[in-house]
């Protein structure tokens, strides 16, 4: 499973870089497009523990973004009483600037069917991959996370 999203991850990654690049377009390109994202909302998400099988509900952060990649911090908890939570941090990407971004053409379709109303919901969804530390087994995990996002 693993190998099967990384090797899907790579090849969009593939896509969206030039290796035309001198080292000053790279650094432009971080400069316009990283941005601060600590403080905009906060993510409620669900995260499916590889590692363990179990499923959690999340709260989660963005702390700072990559285009449409941002790396987060958060906890899960499990839904049950005596289950001790996991610190979680990782990378999500956010949906729609992902489709937007590599597939424009698509994001019109998108766009075309979505009813209005819905469009927001879209420009907040997050899916990613996260690593936890689990306090209660002393273990990590890694699984997957989507989720909506809050904003303040």
């Amino acid at each position: 499973m693993i190998k099967a999203l990384v090797l899907v991850l790579s090849f969009f990654f593939w896509n969206s870089w030039s290796f035309a690049y001198s080292f000053e377009d790279f650094g432009d390109e971080l400069k316009t497009n990283t941005r601060l994202t600590l403080g905009h909302g906060v993510i409620p998400a669900y995260y499916g523990n590889f590692q363990t099988g179990k499923s959690k509900a999340v709260g989660l952060t963005s702390v700072f973004a990559y285009r449409y990649l941002h790396a987060v911090a958060g906890i899960a908890h499990g839904f049950q009483k005596e289950e001790k939570g996991e610190g979680l941090g990782g990378t999500l990407l956010r949906v729609d600037e992902f489709i937007a971004h590599n597939f424009p053409w698509f994001r019109g379709v998108i766009d075309k069917v979505t009813p209005e109303a819905a469009k927001s919901l879209l420009d907040r969804f997050y899916f990613g991959y996260s690593v936890s530390w689990d306090f209660d087994n002393g273990a990590f995990g890694h699984g997957i996370i989507s989720g909506i996002e809050i904003r303040f």
